[in-house]
Formats: structure tokens, C-alpha cells, sequence
């Protein structure tokens, strides 16, 4: 009996010194990441433009390209985003015929962060063929990113992107693109 009262007494105090660990590590992240998300918000708030350079990935194709994006805070974690670019797809394959693809996509849409730093977007729009048949195509282009700050009015943006031509889908592709974005 008396073994059993010990064994309580040292299953409580262990219990409560799981507790009070418990609470003073969260104190110790609220008051750490504190100071640095007011100042992520206060960047979060902002309108932001990006000038960015992209590589693209297909099968048997490589491209590349440079981006122009504005994007503007509806809430603290949704923007919207206008996005322009000019890409260059070329055939890598020495089998085939080269075949060079160069369009300007214009796409609206919209840029969630999930946390502080990762964002999942999503935008829709026109690709313009700037060679061959000038067709202008549908687009769609789901992705996943990433913006790290460099300074209190600017920040890295590194984003992953599938899209999708719906004219002719055997030009989509996969896109990483890397960017300085400039709060306004």
C-alpha cells in the first residue's frame, strides 16, 4: 500500500513537471516568433511587384523566361496577383525536328499562405504565341512557393509551378521561378 501512495505521488509530480515544461516552452515560442511576425504582417499588408527569372521543364523541352508579377493583400494571409512573363520553350531532343515556342502568358489569380512564409497559388489566363501561328491559348497554373525576407520592404519569392496550355497540352510544363518582390 505504501508503495502504491509513492508511486502516485512521483506519477504527480512528474505530471506536473510535464505540465509547467509544456507551458514554459510555449511561452518561450509566443515571445520568440512574436517581434517577427508583426513584422512579416507588416510586409504582408502591403502591395508587392516582383521582377523574377524562371527555368522551365517539359518532356523533351527546357525553357526559360523572366516574370513580372504585382500582387495586392485582400487579408492577412490571401493576395491577389496579376503576372506577366515572356518564355521560351526549346526542344532538347536531337531525334526531333528543333521546334522553339516563345509566348507571353497574361494570368490573374491568387497567392494563400498556409503559414507565415509558404504560400500555395493558383492563377488563370491567356498564353500569346509570339512565333509560328500566333494562336493565343487558355492557361491554368497551380503551384507552391516560398517568400523569405531580405529586408523590412522586400523579400525572395521561390515558387513551383505546373501549367497547363489548354490548346495543345504537350506544351505545359513544370516552372521554377525566383524573385525580388518589393512592397509598395
Amino acid at each position: 500500500m505504501n508503495n502504491f501512495v509513492i508511486l502516485t505521488k512521483s506519477t504527480t509530480t512528474t505530471s506536473n513537471m510535464m505540465k509547467k515544461a509544456t507551458l514554459l516552452l510555449a511561452a518561450i515560442v509566443i515571445f520568440t516568433f512574436k517581434p517577427a511576425k508583426a513584422q512579416e504582417n507588416h510586409y504582408a499588408y502591403k502591395s508587392k511587384i516582383g521582377i523574377g527569372i524562371e527555368t522551365d521543364f517539359a518532356e523533351n523541352t527546357l525553357g526559360y523566361g523572366f516574370s513580372l508579377q504585382f500582387q495586392c493583400p485582400l487579408t492577412t494571409h490571401l493576395n491577389l496577383t496579376a503576372t506577366t512573363s515572356r518564355i521560351s520553350l526549346n526542344s532538347t531532343l536531337k531525334v526531333m525536328p528543333k521546334r522553339d515556342y516563345k509566348y507571353i502568358p497574361l494570368k490573374l489569380g491568387a497567392r494563400y499562405f498556409i503559414i507565415s512564409q509558404i504560400y500555395l497559388a493558383g492563377e488563370i489566363g491567356v498564353a500569346i504565341e509570339t512565333t509560328r501561328d500566333k494562336k493565343t491559348s487558355f492557361l491554368w497554373s497551380p503551384g507552391i512557393g516560398s517568400e523569405f525576407m531580405v529586408s523590412e520592404k522586400s523579400a525572395l519569392d521561390i515558387g513551383l509551378r505546373y501549367e497547363s496550355f489548354m490548346a495543345d497540352p504537350n506544351k505545359s510544363f513544370l516552372g521554377l521561378r525566383l524573385a525580388f518582390n518589393y512592397g509598395l
